[in-house]
């Protein structure tokens, strides 16, 4: 089962930040429902947080940020007609 535990608005993002989160979200959790995977974007200040506060969680990167970054990266090697054919398959 997936879903979001929280949102929040802060200050930066930077590994502080990230820590003074997740050790809240981790205070109002039952120590049995801990996280075993957390799925996040490549925010290396985030990862670094994560394996503090969660160390036995595993890791797993976005599906919709690596289709992101397949795009972004890929566009260049295609003409427009063999992109378009790439993009929707």
């Amino acid at each position: 089962m997936m879903f979001s535990a929280a949102f929040t608005f802060m200050d930066g993002e930077k590994e502080d930040n990230y820590m003074w989160l997740l050790e809240k979200l981790k205070g109002m959790m039952d120590p049995d429902s801990f996280p075993e995977v957390v799925v996040t974007d490549r925010e290396l200040a985030l990862l670094n947080a994560i394996a503090r506060v969660f160390p036995k969680a595993t890791h797993l990167l976005c599906r919709w940020h690596i289709k992101k970054n397949v795009f972004a990266k890929c566009r260049r090697k295609f003409d427009d007609k063999t992109w378009q054919q790439f993009k929707h398959a």
